[in-house]
């Protein structure tokens, strides 16, 4: 796969994957601006991440699967997409809509035409630029066609749709079936133009059953929106509710209309694909359509050619059928040939028969399994022509006007119109209506006069009047016996009697007054193109602009009825200026329709307007089609026998192998089944087998040994079969060259382990994953040589690439590109394979070659044990020319597992330590052995850091591995081992050299915090601390160091410890010796009181510290929280803040060295006293006479915080005598009305009874009489 497919994958990952991407894209710009390009600059911008396209396949089709099975809740697998399609097809899609045309007859009104179109487009373009034509599931995506109608104008729509669509959906809007309303008789003017875009957006019941037996039955997708079930009286609710249960091919879809449909449309178009059922077939011969070139005539005895092509089955049935009667219908009678067909080119042919001329329908049907496809069109046949006599009844106004014809007209369209001559008699209905039978006194009689003409025209001003019930039965007569009648325009509009008799025949029953639609009606809409509206003048290319003084009428008094499936609308009429206009409603727009052998033509409006040039046109028209529907008949159609050579495995410019053997297939197709053929084959005009066969009967050819070409080149071969009948009156040949070539080799293959060489031997790590590089490029086939380089095939494909790659016991596979598999483990062997997509050489300049030959991609493994491996089993297998087996092996890889070094790897032959006793050597490669699955490289030997050392000497030398000591210390010796891989690990001994003792001791002691004492050694000999090592185990308790060769310590804080002293004996063993110490802390401080309270504002001084500490030393207060109190670091005097708590810390310090030696603590409590906001709670009291006051009620405590006692004391002034003072119980009672004047003392004392403060305050009371409520005058008394 070249870097443009797999840039196209990525692109199509995109749409899938990120497709939110897009839709947000698309909101900031119009649709229209999200280009090719924008997709092309964000691939652009991923490309790098591509490793392998087929990641990006796999992925197209996961996300795929994934989208369709939550968009339609059926659950595909990858797989079933993969191998849904396997040929190109093309698809056609059928979008209904409620909504109506607006300015753009197509877009404005779809949901679906934007995604679908930037879809299709967007896949197109991929598959022509990137070369995915292999794919055909993506290749289809580009190939979907889309159709829309409005409801109406489906319901309206006679045209034969079973096999037309691959789909159908219903989108969005307002499906309400509700009719018009009824504008009232009194009323003299309606709504001039009767807007009926929101009424009769429903199915009929012809339409409903049609879609249920011609799709739903027969397993098409039809995709309906819940919009359309929102009306439970409309007939789309009652026959399509609940079809997504009954058929698996039935979906009820939800949407916005307003939403990108990018998602649900790729996943409508996916599953189209995955559950085409239908015959895929192209007409490769068929007659010139009468609507592209009306001019072309296939008169009686021409032959009319058909070629079929089926393209998706091996074998179906053909039909084909002519709709002589003019119906719209193709009945079985008009089936006139009908055959199995094979995959490829069928043919049949017919001679034009003896029949009258005229426009004729024609359809090609494939069905397979039940499913059908059709196409169809328009043909012309020259035959008889006649005279065709019409009848017009008209007033006897319109008669004195000429009948309202132009004889400019009647001459161009009437009597030359180049096929039938139109003669036009006219009668008045006055005279028609006599009911005599007197020829000579009455010739116009109704019971006589009709049986005399082809035609029966109802025209203009007849309908105001009244005629007698036999006018109207000898009418319906003529009418049940099959006699052409036209009704014109007046008819629904005239005396009620003729819309009562005749509506059943072209219009339902329901009657809706309608008023005259004046100007607002300026064009006509062709609702079904058939022969009335295409013969003998071809009404499909005139403007059908209506004239402003056209005759015509519209919205009377008549619906025409859909539900009958004879009744065939022809033309509609509407305002093109509307924005809104429903030019489909045939219900009620209608200007020109048929049912059987009756026309409504919607002309002659206006008694007193002529009929313009394009009403004598569609009158022409309906005189003589209404004429030949009733002549028509099915005649007998000679069918002429074919024979083709169909080949289902054509090996036309094939490539193949010298060895190769082709089995060539055949089938001579014919529609004479029964008769035997015989076959001759040659090659390159040699007979090389003969034989017979019966029709439609497939033949196999074996060649083989064609040519014997040289190493590297081809020859060309022509191969011939003739086929004919016993007679040789029918003979078929089919040929086509081949080329024998000899070619064995395809791939230059390589791998590559990144490994690590050594001494000629190749090694890797256990344990360690390693990466195995597969490159294969595809070599250039140089046929530079061969002189018919234009008749070679333009590539070679080469197929079934499969990958093969086998791992030995003990190999662990730790990663495999993507799609690969994987078999067995490490215990057994593994197993890598894959199959790559097939590649194409292209043939440019005489050379196959491959646009980007090289092909990439690496395994991951490890080696789980030291071992010697052998890779010798990779292969690519694949198919070449004409599927030739062909293997290639990938080169050899040898490669020895082994162990990195490692502290675990080298065992050590010492213990902590290595002791070298002064002025002695030893050899360091004695100190270790190295496991046996490392491989070294290199051992290094270094000097370290020096640890002791007497008079600063260097204790140690080295000479190659030797080690020797020179003086008294202690140094660190570094080896380095270096492995294969560059791995090293360094050990770092410390080794000692020293002068050796045979005893050594250290005594325990005891001490107190910050005394020190020396520590007594017993050593033998008696040597300098020089050779004696020693430390301390807890350097935060004493502090050991030497001076003048003896050991001190010195109490640091309160604990015990140890301290070690050690030295060396001869045999370089360590003597060591522990004391433990002790260090004590007394206590020195106390303080009373431990819990002092005090009050706001007060001082406290009485600290009582007692200190029995030895030496100099000072003392420290300090307050933890200083908002509540404070104190004076040296004196130790409180101040009382702020209600609460505070700690007071005493600290002792030595004074020589400033070092805190203890800390104690003591609280202090500090409470509020009262102030001046303490007394009465307000400044006058007024109370009735008739109440006792509480006077301790009155008064308030400030703050409200205080605990302690508060004693209250009361003074009552009360010259008036106005109330009784009880001074125990503190309640004043009124005597009276008056005033009195109280005073308070708040006392507040601690809770030894002292006095801490006091406050006074004073009120005025006053004491009124309570109102009486009868007498009251609003003044107090």
């Amino acid at each position: 796969m070249n870097h443009f497919k797999k840039l196209c994958y990525l692109f199509i990952v995109v749409i899938i994957s990120y497709i939110g991407s897009m839709i947000a894209f698309s909101h900031q710009a119009d649709a229209s601006t999200f280009t090719d390009q924008t997709f092309s600059e964000y691939a652009y911008q991923v490309e790098s991440q591509m490793s392998d396209y087929l990641t990006y396949q796999d992925e197209y089709y996961t996300n795929m699967t994934g989208l369709i099975n939550t968009k339609l809740s059926t659950n595909y697998t990858t797989t079933d997409l993969k191998n849904a399609v396997n040929n190109e097809l093309q698809f056609n899609i059928l979008e209904i809509t409620p909504e109506v045309y607006d300015q753009d007859p197509f877009i404005e009104v779809s949901d679906v035409y934007s995604s679908l179109n930037r879809l299709t487009s967007l896949y197109q373009d991929m598959t022509v630029t990137y070369d995915l034509q292999g794919d055909h599931f993506i290749q289809n995506m580009g190939n979907f066609n889309l159709e829309v109608m409005t409801i109406k104008q489906f319901v309206a729509n006679r045209q034969d749709i079973e096999g037309k669509y691959d789909a159908i959906i219903f989108t969005t809007g307002d499906y309400t079936p509700k009719n018009v309303e009824e504008c009232p008789k009194w009323e003299s003017y309606c709504d001039p133009y009767l807007d009926t875009t929101d009424n009769l957006n429903d199915l009929t019941v012809l339409k409903a059953n049609q879609l249920i037996e011609q799709y739903m039955n027969k397993g098409v997708p039809v995709f309906i929106h819940s919009n359309a079930f929102n009306y439970p009286d409309s007939i789309l609710y009652e026959k399509l509710k609940g079809s997504d249960l009954t058929y698996g091919n039935v979906f009820e879809v939800s949407y916005n209309n307003t939403d990108d449909l990018y998602q649900d449309v790729l996943a409508y178009m996916a599953y189209i694909q995955i559950n085409n059922m239908k015959p895929e077939f192209e007409l490769t011969k068929q007659p010139v359509d009468y609507l592209l070139d009306s001019t072309k005539t296939y008169n009686q005895g021409d032959l009319v050619e058909f070629e079929v092509n089926l393209t998706n089955y091996s074998q179906a049935k053909l039909s084909f059928y002519i709709d002589f009667t003019g119906d719209y219908t193709f009945s079985n009678d008009e089936r006139i040939y009908s055959s199995d067909i094979v995959n490829g080119t069928n043919s049949f042919s017919f001679y034009v028969p003896e029949l009258y001329s005229g426009v004729f329908d024609w359809k090609v049907m494939i069905e397979h399994n039940g499913v059908t496809a059709t196409k169809s069109g328009l043909i012309k046949f020259g035959g008889h022509t006649k005279e065709i006599k019409v009848l017009n009844v008209v007033s006897s106004m319109v008669e004195y006007r000429n009948n309202l014809l132009e004889d400019e007209f009647v001459d161009a369209y009437f009597n030359n119109n180049g096929e039938y001559k139109i003669t036009v008699e006219s009668c008045t209905i006055k005279e028609f209506s006599k009911n005599s039978k007197n020829e000579s006194k009455h010739p116009c009689s109704h019971y006589r006069i009709m049986d005399e003409y082809d035609v029966i025209l109802l025209g203009q001003d007849i309908f105001d009047d009244h005629p007698n019930r036999q006018v109207f039965n000898s009418i319906q007569q003529k009418i049940d016996e099959g006699k052409p009648i036209i009704f014109t325009s007046a008819m629904t509009r005239g005396h009620k009697f003729w819309l009562d008799y005749f509506s059943g025949f072209l219009f339902t029953n329901f009657q809706i007054h309608f008023s005259e639609s004046s100007e607002n009606v300026n064009n006509l809409e062709i609702v079904n193109y058939n022969s009335y509206s295409s013969y003998p003048f071809n009404i499909n290319s005139e403007e059908l602009l209506i004239p402003s003084d056209l005759n015509y009428s519209y919205n009377e008094q008549y619906q025409l009825d859909l539900e009958d499936p004879n009744l065939i609308p022809l033309m509609n009429m509407y305002n093109k200026e509307l924005n809104r206009k429903d030019q489909f409603d045939s219900y009620n727009n209608i200007y020109y329709a048929k049912r059987n052998n009756l026309t409504f033509l919607n002309i002659g409006n206006n008694s007193y307007r002529m009929y313009k040039d394009i009403e004598h046109k569609l009158l022409a028209n309906a005189i003589v089609n209404t004429y030949l529907t009733t002549e028509k008949q099915i005649p007998e159609v000679v069918v002429e026998e074919t024979l083709n050579i169909n080949v289902t495995n054509t090996f036309e410019n094939a490539l193949i192998n010298e060895t190769d053997a082709i089995n060539f297939n055949f089938t001579p197709t014919t529609t004479n089944t029964n008769t035997t053929y015989q076959y001759k084959v040659f090659v390159n005009e040699q007979q090389v087998e003969e034989g017979t066969s019966l029709g439609n009967e497939q033949q196999t050819i074996t060649l083989n040994q064609l040519a014997n070409p040289t190493a590297n080149s081809v020859d060309s071969v022509y191969v011939r079969v003739v086929v004919s009948d016993e007679e040789q009156k029918n003979e078929s040949v089919y040929g086509f060259n081949l080329f024998v070539a000899d070619i064995d080799d395809y791939f230059e293959m390589n791998r590559n382990l990144d490994s690590t060489p050594h001494q000629f031997k190749d090694y890797i790590q256990v344990n360690n994953t390693k990466i195995i590089d597969y490159d294969f490029n595809v070599k250039a086939l140089d046929f530079s040589n061969i002189a018919s380089q234009e008749q070679l095939p333009t590539e070679i494909i080469l197929k079934n690439i499969s990958f093969k790659e086998q791992f030995p016991v003990g190999i662990e596979i730790t990663s495999i590109p993507s799609g690969f598999t994987k078999t067995g483990d490490y215990l057994t062997g593994t197993t890598i394979e894959h199959t790559f997509n097939d590649i194409q050489l292209i043939l440019i300049n005489g050379e196959y070659i491959v646009l980007n030959p090289d092909y990439k991609f690496d395994i991951s493994f490890r080696a789980l044990e030291t071992n010697t491996f052998t890779l010798n089993q990779s292969t690519l297998r694949f198919n070449a020319i004409q599927n030739q087996t062909v293997s290639q092996s990938f080169n050899h890889i040898n490669f020895e597992a082994s162990k990195t070094i490692s502290s675990h790897t080298i065992i050590d032959h010492y213990t902590d330590y290595l002791f070298v006793p002064y002025n002695s050597s030893i050899d360091m490669s004695s100190l270790f052995t190295v496991d046996q699955d490392v491989v070294l490289k290199d051992i290094y030997y270094n000097l370290g850091t020096v640890l002791n050392s007497y008079n600063n000497q260097t204790p140690f030398e080295i000479n190659d591995r030797m080690l020797y000591s020179k003086a008294i210390g202690e140094q660190i010796v570094e080896i380095t081992f270096v492995d294969v891989f560059g791995y090293q690990v360094t050990k770092q001994i410390p080794i000692y050299t020293y002068e050796t003792i045979s005893e050594l001791s250290i005594y325990d002691i005891g001490l107190n915090l910050l005394e020190t004492k020396s520590l007594t050694i017993n050593m033998n000999p008696i040597l300098s601390l020089n050779n004696l090592t020693y430390s301390v185990k807890d350097p935060t308790v004493v502090d050991l160091y030497s001076d003048n060769g003896q050991l001190y310590v010195t109490g640091l804080k309160e604990g015990k410890t140890s301290v070690t002293i050690s030295g060396y004996n001869k045999e370089g063993k360590l003597i060591e010796s522990t004391a433990s110490i002790t260090v004590n802390n007394p206590t020195y401080l106390s303080v009373s009181p431990d819990i002092t309270t005090l009050y706001v504002s007060q001082q406290f001084s009485d600290y009582q510290v007692t200190c029995n500490y030895t030496g100099d030393y000072r003392i420290e207060f300090r307050s933890l929280n200083q908002s509540v109190a404070t104190i004076t670091q040296s004196t130790g005097i409180v101040s009382a803040l702020a209600p609460g708590s505070a700690t007071i810390e005493i600290e002792l310090y030595d004074q020589a060295t400033n070092v805190l030696v203890e800390k104690i603590s003591t609280v202090i409590i500090v409470k509020d006293v009262i102030n001046d906001q303490s007394g009465f709670t307000q400044n006058e009291y007024e109370f009735k006479t008739t109440e006792s006051v509480t006077l301790e009620d009155l008064v308030k405590v400030e703050p409200s915080t205080i605990e302690d006692e508060v004693i209250l004391e009361f003074n009552v002034i009360d010259s008036d005598q106005v109330v009784l003072f009880d001074q125990t119980q503190g309640i004043i009672t009124p005597l009276k009305a008056g005033t009195i004047q109280l005073e308070v003392i708040l006392s507040h004392y601690d809770e030894h009874l002292n006095l801490l403060n006091t406050v006074s305050d004073s009120v005025q009371i006053v004491f009124v009489t309570p109102t009486d409520p009868i007498n009251d005058d609003g003044e107090k008394y």
